[in-house]
């Protein structure tokens, strides 16, 4: 994929998301021990993309940008 194609490619990322758990019947039931549901597993891309979107952004402003650390479990707690 070029660097041309990326951002189409990202904006679809919702729609297939959005297609692919409508087809699951609990999205919250997790399929065995230690695996994630759907739900949490498409919680975890959203949350990916926010923070490599803010990352980005930052990047292309600032010329040695220092990332915080994506704080994943605060993440599941405040944006649940």
């Amino acid at each position: 994929m070029s660097a041309r194609e990326l951002p189409r490619h990202l904006r679809g990322l919702g729609a297939r998301y959005t297609a692919a758990l409508d087809e699951v019947r609990d999205v919250r039931r997790r399929p065995a021990e230690g695996v994630w549901s759907p739900l949490e597993y498409a919680c975890h891309v959203r949350d990916v993309l926010r923070v490599q979107g803010e990352r980005l952004a930052l990047a292309l402003v600032v010329e040695e940008p220092e990332f915080a650390p994506m704080g994943r479990d605060e993440r599941a707690v405040t944006d649940a």
